[in-house]
């Protein structure tokens, strides 16, 4: 691995550790979670607030993997 392979891996454990974490609180203050999604008038806010957590935690763990890296940022200089 050279030097650019890992400030790559731990660039993407830097992103990834805010989504993790993110995820974490969520799971860990659920009820408090949910009661904030519904005094927003958040719909389905139990089902959403289980997606919420599962799309942040299997996105952080597919920035670590590098996995379909080239989806996430925008095309830069738009052609």
């Amino acid at each position: 691995m050279d030097t650019d392979d890992a400030l790559a891996l731990v660039g993407r454990l830097f992103v990834a550790i805010i989504f993790l974490a993110s995820a974490f609180g969520k799971i860990t203050n659920f009820d408090g979670t949910l009661q904030f999604m519904e005094s927003h008038g958040m719909p389905a806010a139990n089902l959403l607030c289980v997606a919420s957590i599962a799309i942040e935690a299997l996105g952080a763990i597919s920035i670590i993997l590098g996995y379909k890296s080239r989806w996430g940022p925008p095309r830069w200089p738009p052609s």
